[in-house]
């Protein structure tokens, strides 16, 4: 969103939170597609856990982003308000070495990353617990749709191609 907002980028990956509060902020962005019904978004924990609450006791590895996506509904929904709270910083090697962690994630992610560790985890979508938005929407300036309308529609259905051919056969883009 930030490249968009510099005039750098004319359509970027994000939810349609973001979108709201970007045309809010001035910056006229439009979702156009979603990749995905709900979020994949999740949480990775070492313990199983039967509800989200009784996590408020962890540590939390939150990327940046996190603080204005998904973490103030997980403080409000879920009983999180108060839970402590570390920087991610896309390794998951710290989760491995704390079993008072919890990892956020990416449901097509992170969990292949962990697994690497060798132990047992346990991934919670967001979306089970209540999280509303969809899943990789892609957002586009709305000056860009107006004037390249072709362009975009071109963007929309290459990345639903490219998602589908992932769905088929993941390999290439796991190796």
């Amino acid at each position: 969103m930030q490249l968009m907002a510099a005039g750098q980028a004319d359509c970027t990956l994000g939810d349609n939170g973001q979108a709201l509060e970007t045309w809010q902020a001035g910056v006229h962005a439009v979702t156009v597609a979603t990749v995905f019904q709900h979020s994949p978004t999740v949480f990775i924990t070492h313990d199983k856990v039967e509800n989200p609450a009784e996590l408020k006791d962890k540590t939390f590895l939150l990327a940046t982003e996190a603080y204005t996506s998904f973490w103030p509904w997980a403080k409000s929904e879920l009983g999180l308000a108060g839970s402590k709270v570390r920087p991610y910083t896309f390794n998951v090697q710290p989760f491995l070495a704390d079993k008072n962690l919890v990892q956020q994630g990416y449901v097509t992610s992170e969990p292949f990353s962990v697994a690497k560790g060798g132990q047992p985890f346990y991934v919670y979508p967001l979306s089970d617990w209540g999280y509303p938005p969809y899943g990789n929407s892609i957002i586009c300036m709305a000056d860009t749709i107006r004037k390249r309308p072709a362009a975009v529609a071109a963007f929309v259905k290459a990345s639903m191609e490219g998602w589908k051919s992932y769905l088929q056969d993941p390999a290439p883009a796991t190796a």
